[in-house]
């Protein structure tokens, strides 16, 4: 192998060792937080209701159809990871709070049969802190998109 392919072996391991950093430690805080959250909300009688459906309210009842939303993505997050050569601080954030919002909306489903919302703002459906972490790592994501875009 030459020196300069194993330079670039070496900068591709760092990288993703970078990013699963961040996007563990970014996971692992929004997991936390959002869990801590929803106990407290459950605990002093705030005002919540146990969404069963996806995102939004959507699918309330159609387990198969969000089991195969989990599957695809798995899928892509597989992707991601496993084909990308290049991975940026953005996507590693969003993959973060993707997964993070992803694992505590999961917990929930397992300990209350589906997802504690409980932040009520007008003209949206209610959300909790997981929802808005899996908004903002799909937003951060199509940013990061147009700017390599611009940048091709």
């Amino acid at each position: 192998m030459s020196e300069k392919a194993s330079i670039q072996r070496r900068r591709i391991s760092r990288n993703r060792i970078v990013f699963l950093i961040i996007t563990f430690t970014v996971a692992l805080v929004v997991a936390v937080m959002d869990q801590t959250i929803k106990h407290w909300v459950v605990t002093a009688n705030v005002t919540y209701r146990i969404n069963t459906g996806g995102f939004l309210g959507l699918f309330a009842g159609a387990v198969w159809i969000q089991g195969m939303a989990h599957w695809l993505l798995v899928v892509m997050l597989g992707y991601l990871f496993f084909f990308q050569k290049k991975y940026s601080f953005v996507e590693g954030i969003a993959l973060g709070l993707l997964v993070g919002g992803g694992v505590g909306n999961s917990i929930d489903r397992w300990r209350y049969g589906g997802v504690v919302d409980f932040i009520n703002l007008p003209l949206l459906p209610t959300f909790n802190l997981a929802d808005a972490a899996i908004t903002a790592a799909v937003g951060l994501v199509i940013l990061s998109a147009i700017v390599k875009q611009e940048n091709v």
